[in-house]
């Protein structure tokens, strides 16, 4: 998962997420974002290289709050 608070300039990495797994249930994360949240900032989930072509991941209910 990465952040970009310049529309995809420059990408920051908040966190991984490794395997192998086959969780039976649906696994939480939070992340707080470093840089304050403008109309240019953006966030991407992308995958590794070496992801296999029968490789699944499941990402639910993605929520951005700003407190």
């Amino acid at each position: 998962m990465q952040v970009s608070s310049d529309a995809g300039e420059t990408w920051t990495l908040l966190g991984e997420f490794h395997g192998p797994g086959s969780d039976d249930n649906y696994q939480t994360y939070s992340h707080a974002i470093p840089a304050p949240l403008t109309a240019t900032t953006r966030i991407r989930l992308i995958t590794s290289p070496t992801m296999g072509g029968t490789d699944t991941v499941y990402f639910d209910n993605i929520e951005i709050c700003a407190m």
